[in-house]
């Protein structure tokens, strides 16, 4: 028996959720009461709607530039990408210890500055906030770390809404609100297209 894998993001769905929800997490992480309530506060419960998310979208990603630029780089997963942008963000904020408005700017700036390749993106994340913080440690800022996994449930949270996320995540939702953008995709192809060429496979 043969096998095709492929990522149905681009091929049958369009991407277009998968960045909404990052985008929404990097805001959610850094503006909801649940975590660092900085910047402008956003009722995720109630005021969610698209044209909310094409603002917060073009916000947290300046206009796309920011994801341009990192899958030039060679990274391409909606969890790494929110995690660095979050992470370059959490940097700027806590050099500061004041309450400041959000940069969203300054991962676009930081990210220029990166290498090509996962790991190289990795590395140069730490280089900064050892840099910027005067910090030892990094580890924070690592793949599959603690703050890693955060923005990953979150993401995850949002993407899947509250009610899957319990039932296929290795946890509990923090919020209870959360839908699921899951059930929003935009489908690239017709249905029938797609199972024919599935049946076509086996």
């Amino acid at each position: 028996m043969k096998s095709v894998l492929f990522d149905v993001d681009g091929v049958f769905l369009s991407e277009e959720r998968c960045f909404d929800v990052s985008a929404i997490t990097v805001e959610e992480l850094l503006t909801s009461f649940t975590f660092l309530r900085c910047g402008e506060f956003i009722d995720f419960e109630d005021e969610l709607n698209d044209e909310k998310i094409q603002e917060i979208l073009a916000r947290v990603f300046q206009n796309d530039q920011i994801l341009n630029q990192l899958k030039s780089l060679g990274l391409n997963s909606n969890w790494d990408m929110l995690f660095i942008v979050f992470s370059i963000l959490l940097i700027d904020i806590a050099k500061q210890l004041i309450y400041t408005d959000i940069d969203y700017q300054k991962p676009l700036n930081v990210i220029n500055l990166f290498r090509n390749g996962k790991d190289a993106i990795y590395s140069d994340l730490e280089a900064y906030a050892q840099a910027q913080l005067k910090i030892e440690d990094t580890g924070l800022f690592r793949l599959k770390s603690n703050l890693w996994q955060l923005a990953k449930d979150t993401y995850q949270e949002w993407y899947l809404g509250t009610d899957l996320f319990n039932k296929v995540e290795d946890g509990y939702a923090l919020q209870d609100f959360k839908r699921g953008f899951i059930y929003e995709e935009v489908i690239l192809k017709p249905k029938e297209e797609i199972q024919l060429l599935l049946q076509h496979l086996k």
